[in-house]
């Protein structure tokens, strides 16, 4: 099988891992499992055109994403607009989608799985258009999402440290987000309304 895998530089884990030992670790597992693969580490912004790229390739079996669960979901939504079969390398915070098919959560021991492994069926949903995998969300939640995600950690063990600190406080809420629903002005999220399909 030929495999192209391509990993989010500025995703989670991999911000702090020696990419290039870790994309001889992958060719190895693969290699060792009678695949040829090809490892391009790319920046986050460079991504999606990086799987579209690939996903429109006519020489090539399957890829492989690695990044966190947002860079998971939108190479889910590529691979299932082109039917290209689609490995995960979970190296986000909380690598949900990851979590639900039962691969490993350990950057360094899924890459064996992924190569040994065999293609299986996923559902994937969408709504206007736009693919998820693990969850879709609105209003509250979908807020809460966009503020952590304006965070910026170095590493996953400083949010943790960020997280059990606020905990500690008891302070669970973005900065300023508490205020905001005391004095009656909570951020209001449009609704969104779409189709849903599963495969």
């Amino acid at each position: 099988m030929k495999v192209k895998a391509i990993f989010n530089r500025d995703g989670g884990t991999f911000r702090t891992t020696d990419m290039d030992a870790y994309s001889r670790k992958v060719e190895e597992d693969f290699r060792a499992a009678g695949h040829e693969i090809e490892i391009a580490v790319v920046a986050a912004d460079e991504m999606r055109d990086a799987l579209e790229t690939a996903c429109g390739r006519d020489d090539l079996d399957a890829i492989v994403a690695g990044g966190g669960d947002g860079t998971i979901s939108a190479a889910a939504g590529v691979a299932w607009k082109t039917g290209m079969p689609l490995g995960i390398v979970p190296a986000g915070t909380m690598n949900l989608v990851a979590r639900s098919l039962k691969l490993p959560l350990d950057i360094w021991k899924v890459p064996e799985v992924l190569a040994n492994g065999r293609i299986i069926d996923a559902d994937i949903g969408s709504a206007d258009g736009r693919a998820f995998v693990h969850q879709f969300s609105m209003g509250l939640h979908a807020r809460m999402v966009r503020y952590r995600q304006s965070y910026r950690f170095a590493s996953r063990t400083r949010k943790d440290q960020r997280q059990r600190t606020r905990r500690h406080r008891g302070n669970l809420q973005p900065a300023g987000f508490r205020d905001r629903i005391r004095r009656g002005r909570a951020p209001r999220a449009p609704a969104c309304f779409g189709d849903f399909r599963f495969k």
